[in-house]
């Protein structure tokens, strides 16, 4: 299982946690509740990554003379 690095942050009516490398955050009432959500949204993420269509390599064209 790969690993992230998680920041989370308390402000004043909620917790933030943020997954550094994906960009991607999310909020709760708790501390346990900000990392639950963030997660659920990282595995999302690495779900459709996963499942998405890997673009074909590009042929070179041949030189026009």
């Amino acid at each position: 299982m790969k690993e992230f690095t998680v920041v989370i942050s308390k402000r004043e009516k909620c917790y933030i946690a943020r997954c550094m490398e994906l960009g991607i955050a999310c909020q709760g009432e708790t501390e346990e509740e900000a990392k639950a959500g963030l997660i659920e949204a990282v595995e999302a993420y690495m779900e459709s990554y996963k499942n998405q269509a890997r673009p074909k390599e590009a042929k070179p064209k041949p030189a026009s003379l």
